[in-house]
């Protein structure tokens, strides 16, 4: 009992010395395009959006109700949640190992590899999921653990919120199939009556996002439908493509262990078929393989398998426990797996990094300036507004310019997304009323120069449109090498909505 308490307030002085850091952190870089999605999610809510369910939106208006809509507070809530995260991995880990050193270890190393740094820092979907998808694992894995069915309905409500937060939490339901059906024990429980009843819970929750959809033309399944069939590659082009991903976010030595971890646990699912066995099985091998035969037919996007990876780990640090190395072997592997992780998680963290290596990178190349330059966008753009009728609006092409405008430009003001047909729909289309603009000036904001097209539907919609003005952003780690061009065009006169065009794709 000793050693419990002593590896759990180890794990809480990591946890804290990581969320202070963070803390500290999420103030200094701009948020990126799909945050600022979200903060506009958070000033509409909806139990449902066209991408995704609405979680996300919920838990950033929580953390700015009573304060500002500054970067600070809409991120606080990702460093909460890794927080919160960490504190159930230590349970889950340890409820499954029966060792603490395993469940501290896993931990931290989720803490750490650039998967779980990015989503302590940055608040996406992903971020406020994981809580609610490590709870449903552990109350999982304590309903076959224990044979207790009243588990059941705690399993249920987390998984509920899973799938308030992310639609790819549908996932679980697959992998509770398997594990029930995986060996003689858990058969048993597939026909327990307090299992179909708890799943009136997750029903409630995807009823309200089905009813969403009805009022909606079904357009945020039709939406996940097409992103998950899309992106065709050449065979086996998007398996590499997604184990480089992977080799990338978990750190090379810990992806290739939890590879080894994987088979080795396969080979012993189907020697003795225990809880254990059956449930790594279940939650982290059987999910792995879905991964990789969708990446024969379409692009996996490196983040969609962070569910993998809480029991991932701590499959991969029993497996480290249990095989027949010597524990020198054991400690290389283990300490430059964390070097590998934390090198790589600082260079995503601190990018200007890459250059002092001597390593050139391109401005255009530089993911890093997705986070950068927009509180200058901002300012610049405030002046311009003063310059123009009171009643100009502004306007994107897609959904990541209206919302990254709004935020940094003082007083928020409403940003709209032209329904170009050459886009994807967005949230935007159900948002927002073009009618009401009608005769009204427009300032469109671009990164690139116009297209052909864009044009067209723009002389279409407008009685005129020109260049009105190009803003350079710079980085001082560029020097002289703009890293945005802002493109401002003033297009006057909004004719009517007949005019206006439709996007074609979902």
């Amino acid at each position: 009992m000793k050693e419990n308490k002593k590896y759990f307030y180890y794990l809480l002085a990591v946890l804290s010395a990581l969320s202070l850091f963070r803390l500290f952190y999420i103030n200094s870089i701009n948020l990126c395009f799909d945050e600022a999605y979200n903060w506009e999610w958070a000033k509409r809510l909806s139990y449902n959006y066209y991408s995704q369910p609405g979680l996300v939106a919920w838990w950033i208006k929580f953390f700015t109700i009573f304060s500002s809509d500054s970067q600070f507070f809409v991120r606080l809530g990702a460093v909460v949640s890794s927080f919160i995260s960490g504190i159930l991995l230590f349970l889950l880990a340890e409820s499954i190992s029966g060792s603490v050193i395993v469940a501290f270890l896993t931990t931290v190393t989720f803490q750490i590899i650039p998967l779980g740094m990015i989503g302590s820092i940055l608040i996406m979907h992903d971020s406020v999921t994981m809580p609610f998808w490590i709870a449903s694992t552990y109350f999982l894995w304590k309903t076959v653990s224990t044979g207790k069915t009243a588990y059941w309905y705690l399993w249920a409500l987390f998984f509920g919120f899973s799938l308030a937060g992310k639609q790819s939490s549908f996932l679980m339901m697959l992998c509770v199939g398997v594990l029930l059906l995986s060996n003689k024990e858990n058969r048993r429980m597939f026909f327990s009556k307090d299992f179909y009843l708890s799943l009136f819970i997750p029903l409630a929750f995807l009823s309200a996002n089905f009813y969403w959809n009805y009022t909606h033309d079904f357009v945020n399944y039709k939406h996940v439908f097409k992103h998950a069939s899309n992106f065709v590659v050449k065979p086996f082009e998007g398996t590499a493509e997604f184990l480089g991903s992977q080799l990338l976010l978990v750190s090379p030595v810990f992806f290739v262990l939890i590879l080894i971890t994987a088979v080795y646990f396969l080979i012993k699912y189907f020697k003795t078929s225990t809880k254990r066995e059956s449930f790594i099985f279940a939650m982290l091998i059987f999910p792995l393989f879905l991964f990789l035969v969708q990446s024969v037919r379409s692009k996996v996007e490196g983040n969609w398998p962070n569910i993998l990876y809480p029991v991932g780990l701590t499959a991969m640090y029993i497996y480290l426990k249990e095989v027949t190395w010597k524990p020198l072997t054991k400690i290389i592997n283990i300490s430059t797996g964390f070097i590998f992780a934390l090198f790589i998680s600082l260079l995503i963290l601190f990018p200007s990094n890459i250059m002092l290596l001597g390593i050139k990178v391109k401005p255009q190349d530089d993911r890093s300036n997705e986070v950068a330059g927009w509180d200058t966008v901002g300012t610049q753009l405030g002046a311009v507004l003063k310059e123009l009728p009171a009643d100009t609006f502004l306007f994107g092409i897609n959904y990541q310019t209206p919302a990254i405008v709004r935020f940094y430009t003082a007083g928020h003001p409403q940003v709209y997304c032209f329904p170009y047909r050459y886009r994807k729909g967005n949230q935007y289309d159900i948002w927002d009323n073009w009618d009401t603009l009608e005769g009204r000036n427009g300032l469109l904001i671009i990164f690139e120069p116009m297209a052909e097209d864009l044009k067209e539907d723009l002389n279409r919609s407008f009685k005129s449109v020109k260049l009105y003005r190009t803003i350079d952003i710079y980085r001082k780690e560029y020097k002289d090498t703009p890293i945005r061009n802002v493109n401002l065009y003033l297009c006057t006169g909004l004719k009517s909505r007949e005019f206006i065009s439709k996007p074609v794709w979902y």
